[in-house]
This record gives structure tokens, sequence and C-alpha cells, in this order.
């Protein structure tokens, strides 16, 4: 957490035409984009799940969009881009700006936390500990703080929409494409069945040293 807290905090010192011009569909400030794509899913119960969180963007996260600063992001901070010591419990560096682009700076803890909640036992304590390691770098403003969860549900949501469209497009990778998603789908309902004010609670609580 704290590692992408100063990695937000460098970028956003960065200004740059090119990447400033950039635009994909992996930007999380884009993910309604997805709601063409939920129709593929086979599940009636995936559909709605992934139809719930897009709404709670739509109507929580849309408003405060002229609250959350903008900066240039990674956009892909997950373990398979992290360079680790290889004795010492610590992140060395990063790899992998083929996703950097400006977009809400509160993306880059919200897609970490999505990843670092991946075959976790208790997926919201792991992404908590995330964000209390972030805030110690970066303070998240209250804007920040109400959009985190839904920010989080929607890049789990994003990831599992697009892996799916990816497989049916895909056959023959399909197994291989689907089985990947199970995480992400654990994942997900387990955010998605607690209370987001009991999950913003919780890891505000942790970033005051509530742990």
């Amino acid at each position: 957490g704290r590692f992408v807290g100063r990695v937000s905090k460098t970028l956003a010192t960065l200004e740059n035409g090119t990447i400033a011009s950039r635009s994909h569909a992996w930007d999380l400030a884009r993910v309604l984009e997805v709601s063409e794509l939920v129709e593929h899913f086979a599940s009636p119960e995936r559909r709605r799940v992934v139809e719930a969180v897009l709404e709670r963007f739509r109507s929580g996260v849309l408003p405060l969009a002229g609250e959350l600063g903008r900066g240039v992001i990674h956009g892909d901070i997950n373990e398979l881009n992290l360079l680790v010591h290889p004795t010492e419990p610590k992140v060395t560096g990063l790899l992998d700006f083929g996703d950097i682009l400006v977009s809400w700076q509160v993306n880059e803890l919200a897609i970490s936390m999505a990843y670092g909640m991946l075959k976790k036992e208790e997926p919201v304590e792991a992404a908590g500990h995330i964000a209390a390691g972030y805030a110690q770098e970066k303070p998240l403003s209250p804007a920040e703080w109400s959009a985190l969860p839904t920010l989080v549900a929607c890049r789990l949501a994003q990831s599992i929409t697009i892996g799916n469209y990816s497989a049916i497009q895909d056959p023959a990778n399909s197994e291989y494409l689907l089985t990947t998603q199970e995480p992400g789908w654990t994942a997900l309902e387990r955010l998605f069945r607690v209370p987001e004010q009991a999950v913003r609670s919780r890891w505000q609580e942790m970033a005051a040293g509530g742990t």
C-alpha cells in the first residue's frame, strides 16, 4: 500500500501531453462502458451483480467526479507488475506502464486493492491493509474515501466482464480465461455482501491505525 501511495505521489507531478491524451477501455472512470458486455454472462445472477455494481457507480461515484483529484496513474498495479526484494519483504520496482493515463488518482489505489483481494481468505481485510499503507503516504480526501469501495468493486466487475467477453471471442482459450476469473468473482461477491458503509468504515479504521 505504501509503495502504491509513493507511486501515486510521484506520478501526480508528471506532466506529459502524450500521456494526457491517452484513453483506453481499462480506465476505471469509463467502467460504465462494460454495461454493453454484461448480456454475455451465462449466469443471470452474475449479470445482476455486475449491473448492481455499475448502478452504484452511477449513483455514488459520478456525482463526486468533480471532487476526485486527477493525475497520471500507472493503471494496472498488481502482483505480476511488481519487483520484490529477493530477501526482504519489500517492493523495489514497478513494470508495465502500458495502461498509463490521466484519470482519478484514487483509481490507482482501487485497482491495486482489487487485485490484492484475489485468492485471499479475508479479501476485504487484505484490501484494507493496502488502503492503510497508501493513506500513510497519500491521505485520501472525503470524496475519495466515499468512492473507494465502489471503485474497488468496479475494477473487479470490469476485469471479470471484459474477461468473460474475451473468452467468448477466443473459444480456444476460453477455459483458461474463465478459470482465471473465478478468484475475481469470489472477491467481488465477498465485497458486495458487506454493506458499503461498513466496508468504508473498516478501511478508514485500518488507515487510522485501528488494525
